[in-house]
């Protein structure tokens, strides 16, 4: 009877387990349907928003710019390295950069509100001029290492290969310089036997002097073995006064011509076809535009006749030109 009874009950039980069951199963199911849908959901919404990751880059400081121009803008970079009058030269206490160009580049750019950089590097990479090898480009510039180079004369040479912003300074008299007391002074018409040196890099060279063949009587043209360049004005100078050549060619300011005494009647060779500007490469038109631009502003204001007397003013202690010599005012 006993047996019989809990066999009943175990009829009675086993279809509401059997319901429950189910109905777990069912709320588990749609539960899981639901979680995908979601999950679907949040990966569809995920791919069609663009990414929200910021890379945080150092903020620099007004000061180590020249321009005020946005970090986004072209950073500029102009090469500087004329040695040591006051357009250019490196200050001995501070370590920096001082002069005329960097004076004038800066203005140039700030009130082109753009960002620059000025560089140091040897003038021979901006454009090189090795004795026996016709003047070239200097690596520098042709390498794209830096957009321009400040302070260069025009000349025939080098406009085949670069183009010139307009030019911010007057051209400097070319000339034939002896050691001072020399006989050779009033003879130097008469080339024949005599050695001439040459800076590297300058637009006083060889080309320019047989260009200039009708301003001598005998010695031209000038060839290699009677021309001998130099990489530094203070080596010229001294190959001047020990005879090693008889003439130094070089422009009227600076180093050399303080040194030496400049040959007599009419000694002016003429070189350039204008006075300094900043040099790029043909194909940067770009940064003859804004350049050009933001000159012909900065020179119609009173800021131009600052940096220009401030070649004797700050910079008067380095040889060089004048304000009244170098600069249009």
């Amino acid at each position: 009877m006993l047996v019989m009874e809990s066999a009943k009950s175990t009829e009675n039980l086993a279809p509401k387990m059997s319901s429950e069951n189910g109905r777990i199963q069912l709320v588990l199911v749609v539960i899981a349907v639901v979680v995908a849908v979601v999950a679907l959901i949040v990966a569809c919404v995920g791919i069609s928003l663009k990414g929200t990751t910021q890379i945080m880059l150092p903020d620099y400081e007004a000061d180590d710019r020249v321009s005020s121009g946005t970090s986004s803008d072209k950073i500029w970079s102009i090469a500087i390295g004329h040695g040591n009058y006051n357009e250019a030269y490196i200050d001995e206490e501070s370590g920096t950069l001082k002069g005329f160009l960097i004076d004038f580049t800066n203005a140039v750019c700030k009130i082109g509100n753009k960002n620059c950089r000025i560089v140091y590097d040897v003038w021979t990479r901006c454009w090189d001029s090795e004795g026996g090898q016709v003047a070239r480009g200097g690596i520098g510039l042709m390498g794209d290492w830096y957009d321009a180079c400040a302070g260069w004369y025009g000349t025939y040479d080098r406009y085949r290969t670069y183009a010139y912003t307009e030019p911010y300074g007057k051209a400097d008299p070319e000339s034939l310089y002896v050691k001072p007391g020399s006989p050779l002074k009033t003879s130097w018409r008469q080339q024949a036997g005599k050695k001439i040196g040459i800076l590297d890099g300058w637009w006083t060279d060889e080309f320019c002097l047989n260009r200039n063949a009708d301003k001598f009587t005998s010695g031209t043209p000038f060839i290699s073995d009677r021309v001998v360049h130099y990489a530094d004005p203070t080596d010229l100078v001294d190959a001047v006064m020990n005879g090693e050549v008889d003439y130094a060619f070089q422009s009227a300011t600076g180093y050399v011509a303080e040194q030496l005494e400049r040959v007599e009647g009419d000694p002016v060779i003429p070189c350039s076809v204008h006075g300094p500007a900043t040099m790029t490469r043909q194909v940067n038109q770009e940064f003859l535009n804004w350049w050009n631009e933001a000159q012909k502003r900065l020179m119609a204001t009173t800021e131009y006749k600052t940096i220009c007397q401030d070649l004797e003013d700050e910079h008067g202690h380095k040889p060089g030109q004048t304000a009244n010599n170098y600069c249009f005012i």
